[in-house]
């Protein structure tokens, strides 16, 4: 199977390949389920072709709070079952749905939301091709009376790439893979000029395309022990990449990002900023 066509970052994929870095079975299914490219039902497509070619494992003893099944292809299977029902029941709906729908500008991190209520998923979707203006597609459905919502991330397609369910269960069942932490390689060095390139969907957008002086990657100087402890009790959000960022004011900060398996050399225009 090859994993490498899963990673978002062109420089990561093209180093990963260069090492023949080999990915076990849990750390293919984290990097296909953070795939920004992918809609859902390919993903499910991805799990099932990764249970059908690679062996199961045993995930983390961590997930034994949320999940009754530590075999990763069992945790797969449940996922691919209550995904695919969300998506019937949005696709379907009932006489106590609705849906509305706004627009997301990955450039400028800009929603336009629309008040228009739908009656159906489709119609919110057409609705929203309709007015986009290259911006990403965002469908809430919603019933009537209650406080259910599930929020719909579309792709550059017009799939369904993200949901976000009001649902603790739902979420325990769905997201474990959000709960671990893999080593991914990447050919960056401190100093280095980096960017997240413009995604697929809105859900990954908020920090992209916007340039960053690196300074450190969380996994760099660690031995074996860090990176054994990582596995075991950390998660994706500790994927961290550290640098400075320049504010809409021109001014200077430091902070970090938290998937730096994503990031890609920057390539741009660089615009001089003189103090005020």
């Amino acid at each position: 199977m090859d994993v490498y066509s899963f990673l978002n970052s062109k420089d990561v994929e093209a180093h990963c390949r260069k090492l023949d870095h080999q990915f076990n079975s849990i750390e293919a299914s984290f990097v296909i389920s953070r795939c920004y490219r992918l809609s859902i039902k390919e993903k499910h497509s991805a799990f099932c072709k990764l249970m059908e070619t690679m062996p199961d494992m045993k995930l983390p003893e961590k997930l034994s709070f949320k999940l009754d099944d530590l075999s990763l292809f069992h945790s797969l299977s449940e996922k691919i079952k209550l995904e695919a029902a969300m998506l019937d029941k949005i696709s379907r709906g009932n006489e106590k749905t609705v849906y509305t729908y706004s627009l997301f500008n990955a450039e400028t991190k800009d929603e336009r939301r629309n008040d228009q209520v739908f009656s159906t998923f489709e119609r919110a979707k057409k609705a929203a091709e309709d007015n986009a203006e290259n911006e990403l597609i965002i469908i809430r459905m919603a019933e009537t009376d209650t406080q259910n919502t599930v929020k719909c991330y579309l792709n550059r397609e017009h799939e369904i790439g993200e949901i976000d369910v009001r649902d603790e269960e739902y979420n325990d069942a769905v997201c474990f893979l959000e709960d671990i932490w893999i080593f991914i390689p990447t050919p960056f060095e401190k100093g280095d000029l980096l960017y997240m390139p413009v995604k697929d969907i809105a859900l990954s957008a908020i920090w992209s395309n916007i340039p960053m002086l690196l300074t450190f990657i969380d996994h760099w100087n660690k031995d074996e022990k860090h990176i054994k402890h990582r596995k075991e009790y950390g998660d994706s959000s500790d994927m961290t990449a550290f640098g400075y960022w320049i504010d809409p004011d021109g001014k200077v900060y430091h902070d970090c990002c938290h998937a730096y398996q994503d990031l890609e050399y920057y390539r741009g225009k660089l615009i001089e900023v003189h103090e005020k």
